[in-house]
């Protein structure tokens, strides 16, 4: 009984960090760009997800209607301001995958003033009742201009920071994800295609972008995905390790 407590201790804690297997992760996929459309079957993202709604407009756009990787309403609108046009980048002509295309248009930031994506009626219960991460994927403008630029993306918590030079290293997505993690203004990452802000939770969110050379960056597309719950086999466990303790407790002799 003693050599068992410390395994079921370690096992129960183990599983209670995995999500739960019987059920796939909730999630609001956007495409950010005109003319252009990622199948409704095909799995897309860091968090490869179905189900991605184009979402456009021409340079901004108010309250729009999101629904669920399902098709079903969330429930949520998203408004973008201080965008200055929707605009092809440089992906289009480095690869061609259902993941490509998420990258192949997006909005255009402006370096005056910053640009910022607002989302109200945001998802608290349900699946999304423990968070959401969100997933900000960026590339450059086709038309970018031949100088050095750098991104900042925020939450009003915490700012990345992205810097190249589009024209001399070309499409940021070539393939494959990579994560812009720097937050040192003074220090920003060089590689990158996308920013996580994770463990988020409230019905109201508002990100900033920011760039200090205009028409070089584009937001093409973003994620909501909902935070698991505790696995089921976890909650189980710590059941039981409260069972054994009494039972030890009880077993031990008292004055």
């Amino acid at each position: 009984m003693k050599a068992a407590f410390p395994l079921l201790v370690t096992t129960g804690f183990f599983l209670m960090a995995l999500p739960y297997s019987g059920q796939a992760q909730t999630m609001i996929n956007l495409e950010l760009g005109n003319n252009v459309s990622v199948s409704g079957t095909d799995s897309v993202g860091a968090v490869p997800g179905v189900g991605w709604q184009e979402v456009s407009g021409f340079p901004n756009f108010t309250n729009v209607n999101l629904d669920f990787d399902d098709g079903s309403s969330s429930g949520a609108t998203a408004t973008l301001t201080g965008s200055n046009g929707n605009r092809t980048s440089l992906v289009n002509t480095a690869v061609n995958t259902p993941d490509s295309i998420m990258f192949e248009r997006g909005f255009r930031i402006d370096d005056t003033p910053n640009s910022e994506m607002s989302f109200s009626g945001l998802p608290t219960t349900g699946d999304f009742a423990a968070g959401y991460d969100v997933y900000f994927y960026f590339d450059y403008d086709a038309a970018s201009v031949d100088d050095t630029a750098t991104l900042g993306a925020s939450d009003g918590t915490t700012t990345f920071y992205h810097s190249n030079n589009p024209n001399t290293t070309g499409s940021l997505f070539t393939g494959s994800y990579i994560q812009t993690t720097s937050t040192d203004s003074l220090n920003p990452s060089a590689i990158g295609n996308y920013v996580l802000f994770s463990g988020l939770s409230g019905a109201s969110q508002t990100f900033s972008f920011d760039i200090d050379v205009d028409n070089t960056y584009l937001i093409t597309g973003a994620q909501f995905v909902a935070v698991p719950e505790p696995s089921t086999a976890g909650l189980v466990s710590i059941a039981l390790l409260g069972l054994l303790a009494r039972r030890r407790y009880r077993d031990q002799p008292h004055s």
